[in-house]
C-alpha cells in the first residue's frame, strides 16, 4: 500500500509489528543455535549476529511508535468525507508526516485548483503549527498555493466548496504532491 492512501496507517502498523516479530524470532533462533552448538556458551559469533538484528528491528519499532497515535478512519466516514471532491483533485488520506519538532497527522488532505485543504486526524493537534509548517513548505514549491488545515469536518467541506482556483500549472501541482509525499511517514 502506498503512503497517503486510505488504509495506509492500519496496514503499515500491522506490517511493522509482523516484521519486528520476524526479526525477534530469527534473532532468538540464531542465538539459541550458537548457544547449543558452542556447549552452552554465549561467547560466539552467533550471539553477535543475533544482537545485530536488533538494529533493523528497532527501525520498525520506531516506525510503529510514530504511527501509533493515529488511526485509519472508518470506510463509510472516509467515503462521506471525500464524496464532494472532483475527479482531478488529489486526495491524501491517512497522512502522517513529521517536522523536526512534531509528528502530525491528517485524516484527509485535498489538493484542488491551487488549494491545500486538510482535516486533522486528532483535534488535540496544534493546528496553527501544522498550517504554518505546510504553508511554508508548499510556498517554497509553489507560492500561489493556499493552505488551510482545520479540525472540524463541516469547516473542511465549507472551505472546499468556497475555494478559489489559482493558476497552477501541472508541474507546480506535481511538485507540491511530490513534496507532500516526501514528508509522509
Amino acid at each position: 500500500m502506498k503512503k497517503s492512501e486510505y488504509g495506509y496507517i492500519k496496514s503499515e502498523k500491522k506490517k511493522k509489528v509482523l516484521i519486528t516479530l520476524l526479526y525477534v524470532v530469527i534473532g532468538v533462533a540464531i542465538f539459541l543455535t550458537g548457544y547449543f552448538l558452542n556447549d552452552r556458551s554465549k561467547s560466539n559469533v552467533f550471539t553477535v549476529v543475533s544482537v545485530l538484528l536488533v538494529l533493523p528491528a528497532a527501525k520498525y519499532v520506531v516506525g510503529f511508535i510514530v504511527l501509533a497515535p493515529f488511526h485509519t478512519i472508518a470506510k463509510e466516514e472516509y467515503e462521506k468525507l471525500t464524496e464532494p471532491f472532483a475527479e482531478e483533485d488529489t486526495v491524501f488520506s491517512d497522512y502522517v508526516f513529521t517536522s523536526a519538532e512534531k509528528v502530525m497527522g491528517l485524516s484527509c488532505l485535498v489538493l484542488s485548483a491551487g488549494n491545500a485543504i486538510g482535516l486533522t486526524a486528532n483535534a488535540k493537534q496544534d493546528i496553527s503549527y501544522i498550517n504554518k509548517y505546510l504553508k511554508d513548505g508548499i510556498r517554497k514549491v509553489s507560492p500561489e498555493y493556499k493552505v488551510k488545515i482545520v479540525s472540524d469536518e463541516k469547516e473542511f467541506h465549507r472551505l472546499y466548496k468556497k475555494r478559489i482556483a489559482s493558476d497552477i500549472t501541472e508541474n507546480q501541482q506535481k511538485a507540491v504532491e511530490d513534496w507532500l509525499r516526501s514528508l509522509a511517514v
